[in-house]
């Protein structure tokens, strides 16, 4: 009688998650100038200047609305300098959009393979696997991304390089989503529970026992997991070093 008992007790029954967080540039793939060519191209579109430049600012790790406001930081110019706008962020975002989708479309065409978005080694096997592994007894791995790239951008990113987001990731946060905050923390710290909180909403997750792992290539990616409680795993396929992503 006592064993029907526990067989019945939810507790016991419930799946135990393991949530795995994925960074997308330097992490998954390379994509070599279209992040940074959207950014500028929107900049100098939304403010009429086409003097703006991102020299000396690194967009590694770095979420979209953190990149844009160092670069007009380092230019003097207001969020809201174009009165025109009333949404800045949400307007230089389509423009981002808008230049993605033009670069992507040319690339079609790009015969110098040095220039075109590519996957890393090991992609798409890995996601692969852990997708065909993802089933234990009581557990179940689930996939998501977690980067600084305005969610459109980032869609766009895998697709150029022949990853279908929706056959790998079921959930994500990205750089927009912190534009609710309405405080300027464009910290990628945020970014791990947004992930997470919408990975339980989808998954009808109600334990608090799950493991979440944070998968990146810069020191900010490691920081947004210890930041949160999880744990990281940090490849050097980017700009940092083993010895600087172990600092």
């Amino acid at each position: 009688q006592r064993t029907k008992r526990r067989d019945r007790d939810p507790r016991v029954m419930r799946k135990i998650y393991r949530y795995i967080l994925w960074d997308i540039d330097h992490t998954i793939l390379n994509a070599k100038k279209l992040g940074s060519v959207s950014v500028m191209s929107a900049l100098r579109t939304f403010y009429c200047n086409d003097n703006l430049d991102h020299e000396g600012i690194s967009f590694a790790g770095r979420t979209d609305p953190a990149i844009v406001k160092s670069i007009l930081d380092k230019h003097s110019i207001s969020l809201h300098s174009n009165s025109a706008s009333k949404t800045p962020y949400q307007d230089i975002f389509k423009l981002m959009e808008e230049s993605v989708i033009k670069q992507t479309a040319e690339l079609e065409h790009e015969l110098d393979e040095n220039l075109l978005p590519n996957l890393l080694p090991g992609f798409p096997e890995i996601l692969d696997r852990i997708k065909l592994s993802s089933k234990t007894e009581g557990r179940e791995t689930v996939m998501g991304l977690v980067t600084g790239n305005i969610r459109t951008t980032a869609m766009l990113k895998l697709k150029c390089c022949g990853i279908d987001p929706d056959k790998y990731f079921e959930f994500g946060a990205f750089g927009d989503d912190l534009l609710v905050f309405n405080d300027e923390d464009y910290s990628r710290n945020r970014l791990p529970k947004i992930a997470v909180e919408r990975a339980k909403k989808i998954r009808s997750d109600q334990s608090d026992k799950e493991e979440v792992v944070v998968v990146g290539d810069t020191p900010f990616d490691v920081e947004c997991a210890k930041h949160n409680g999880f744990k990281s795993i940090a490849v050097a396929t980017g700009r940092y070093s083993i010895d600087q992503l172990n600092a």
